[in-house]
């Protein structure tokens, strides 16, 4: 705690800072019904999977549109299943043992408590266990009398739940003791705006459709120095400036993108109403 306050203090405004407690965490993926599936997809596999599941910051939950609920699932499903399991010195092996000799136990057990209360595991094999070598399993409908709704499960299980309207995810972002981080998957501005306020105390991941980090410059234009007066903006801003610029030299030039790095500064502009060209 005192490491923490000396830290704040050399911040030339600490009063302006936003400062929280970083204990468990329930990260959100959130998929908005215009989202490009394939990516959305594909993120959150590499999100809630990375690891064995097994990191503060990986995807805990995800809350899906209702509109695309059926057929995001079906491909969460598949591509899960595809997923290549065994030892840790295997090659291209991407879910291995879990290390904790409880935690297996654990995971089957909230899996079987939403399970007896109307879930279902969708993927193929979902769950089951050779050992501590644990098959990730997808399961779905979550709904809020189920423990995977509250509690961490930091392991290979992807509960997956249904939103029909913006209210129902802001309503879990408060209600919820836990937060750190959270995926937000549209192609609309209009779409996201009014997430973003909610989800301001998290490490956003806002997956708009930008592809490229020349991409994101031809964009977004050059003046992002002009949202600095407002201190939301700020981080995003020189993240922005500095990528977009790296994008301008060239394809000879040009780094790869960062993977889950499409952090599009309209998307805070427009929350903070604070226009960007």
């Amino acid at each position: 705690a005192r490491a923490g306050a000396a830290i704040l203090k050399e911040h030339p405004a600490p009063h302006r800072l936003k400062a929280f407690l970083q204990l468990d965490a329930k990260n959100l993926g959130v998929v908005a019904p215009d989202a490009d599936l394939d990516v959305a997809v594909g993120q959150c596999v590499v999100g809630s999977t990375s690891y064995n599941g097994q990191r503060c910051t990986a995807i805990k939950l995800i809350l899906v549109h209702h509109s695309i609920a059926d057929e995001f699932v079906r491909r969460l499903a598949s591509a899960v299943a595809a997923l290549p399991r065994g030892l840790p010195w295997e090659e291209g092996v991407l879910i291995t043992p879990l290390p904790e000799p409880k935690k297996p136990a654990y995971l089957a057990e909230v899996v079987g408590d939403a399970v007896a209360k109307g879930a279902r595991v969708v993927n193929e094999g979902g769950g089951t266990l050779a050992g501590a070598l644990m098959t990730p399993a997808v399961v779905f409908p979550v709904s809020r009398e189920m423990r995977l709704w509250h509690e961490e499960q930091f392991g290979p299980v992807i509960p997956v739940g249904v939103y029909r309207d913006e209210a129902e995810v802001v309503e879990y972002v408060r209600s919820s003791p836990f937060g750190q981080q959270a995926a937000l998957f549209t192609q609309s501005t209009d779409a996201a705006a009014p997430l973003i306020d909610a989800l301001s105390t998290s490490v956003g991941r806002l997956h708009h459709a930008v592809r490229t980090l020349a991409g994101r410059a031809a964009l977004l234009g050059p003046p992002l120095v002009r949202a600095r007066h407002d201190e939301r903006l700020r981080g995003a801003a020189r993240v922005l400036d500095r990528d977009g610029r790296r994008g301008q030299g060239g394809a000879g030039t040009q780094p790869p993108p960062r993977q889950g790095a499409a952090l599009e500064l309209r998307l805070y502009a427009r929350a903070c109403r604070h226009p960007v060209p």
